[in-house]
Formats: C-alpha cells, structure tokens, sequence
C-alpha cells in the first residue's frame, strides 16, 4: 500500500521528469522520515493506552474517533 509521501513522489516525478525530480528528492527523505516516526509515535500510543484501559476500550475509542473525523 502506498503512503501519502509515496503517491507524491509518483506524481512529481512523472510530472517533472527525473531530472527535476532530483531537486526534490532531499525533501521527499524528509518527509519519509517524519511519516515513518510519526507512524511509530502512533504505535506506541497505542500499546500503551491498550495496556492501561485494555484493548476492547482502545478498539472502542479508536473507532469513535474516527467516526468523528468522518463527519468533519
């Protein structure tokens, strides 16, 4: 599954070309690292609200929270 960092990527470099897509590609790293942290932050939380309230609860929680974002 390609992430939001990765479907950009695509795009620009078939947008710009290779050669213009190198003046990017320092960013694109950046960005790739600041998901991948982001991503293990998130997990973390996760296993840790779990380990203190339980998984049926974090389950629950989660998915109000995302029915919230939904209806933004």
């Amino acid at each position: 599954m390609k992430t939001p960092v990765d479907f950009l990527e695509e795009m620009m470099t078939i947008a710009l070309g290779e050669h213009h897509m190198s003046l990017f590609i320092n960013e694109f790293n950046r960005a790739k690292k600041m998901e991948t942290k982001n991503k293990l932050e998130n997990q973390i939380f996760f296993g840790k609200v779990s380990e203190i309230i339980g998984f049926e609860k974090t389950v629950e929680l989660l998915k109000e929270s995302k029915q919230a974002i939904e209806e933004i």
